[in-house]
Formats: structure tokens, C-alpha cells, sequence
């Protein structure tokens, strides 16, 4: 497994397939001239392949006009929204940034009933900023591809 590959990582664990059927699936293996890591549509693909549907939930929402962003949500309001989705979701795929020697990293988790798989760490979600981790996307991933999640409506 090499650096990059987190998000491949996250939605293989996510969706219960081997990382090994992840990349044969998607003809790579994150590495190489023409690919750094896996792109979410690239996953969204495989996900919507193996059955599952996909939905993002964004953390902190804004609407761009003329130059200037407007956010929807105070912070706090973003993140009570957010939790719902986190709590009321049995399966999903964190896209967010890991801090690392003062740097900001791209990063992808699996979250499946609230505990986040981040490849060789397992903790709970209350647990991501010890861990370095700000979740940014939520992506609920529900069986069955039909759009509706069972554990969660709203």
C-alpha cells in the first residue's frame, strides 16, 4: 500500500471489499506517472459498482456570487448538521485534512457506526482532532443504491 492511498483504503473498508479488489477494479493502484492516490469519483465509481449509493454532506457550506462567499451555517450550526449525519450514518468515507509536521495532508477515513478505520488506527469519531484528523465531507454510503438510507431520514 503505497502513501496515497487512503482514499481507495477507506472506501474498500467502507463498502467490505479487500483494498486488493479495490485496485482491480479501479486498473490502479494509486502509484505511478499518471496517478497520485485515488480520486473520489474514481471511488464513487466502485462503490456504485459493489451496490452502494453515495452522498456528500459537506461540513461548512457557502454559495459563491460575484467574487464573494457566503456562508450558509455558522460554525456551530455546521457542525450540529454534520453530526446528525455522522451519528445517524452506519457506513460512510470521511474526505478531510491530517495536520503533519505543521502541514495540511489530504486524508480519507472509513467511519462505520461512528468509529473511524484510518488504515492502522482504529478510534471513535470524538477522537479525530487527537488523531490529527478535521473531516471537511461526510460520504454516506448506503446498500442497495437506491437512495434511501435506512438508518437515518430527514
Amino acid at each position: 500500500m503505497n502513501p496515497w492511498s487512503c482514499m481507495g483504503t477507506a472506501f474498500s473498508r467502507a463498502i467490505g471489499i479487500t483494498f486488493a479488489q479495490f485496485v482491480s477494479y479501479v486498473g490502479h493502484d494509486g502509484s505511478g506517472p499518471n496517478h497520485f492516490g485515488f480520486h473520489p469519483q474514481e471511488c464513487i465509481d466502485i462503490a456504485l459498482r459493489c451496490g452502494f449509493s453515495c452522498t456528500p454532506i459537506q461540513l461548512y457550506v457557502g454559495l459563491v456570487y460575484d467574487d464573494k462567499t457566503v456562508i450558509i451555517w455558522s460554525k456551530e450550526e455546521s457542525w450540529k448538521r454534520f453530526e446528525k449525519y455522522v451519528f445517524g450514518t452506519k457506513c460512510g468515507v470521511f474526505e478531510g485534512i491530517r495536520i503533519k509536521s505543521n502541514k495540511q495532508i489530504g486524508h480519507a477515513v472509513a467511519i462505520l457506526n461512528g468509529v473511524i478505520y484510518d488504515r492502522e488506527e482504529v478510534y471513535p469519531f470524538s477522537d479525530c482532532s487527537k488523531h490529527n484528523f478535521q473531516p471537511q465531507t461526510l460520504w454516506i454510503l448506503m446498500e442497495g443504491g437506491d437512495g434511501r438510507n435506512k438508518t437515518y431520514c430527514v
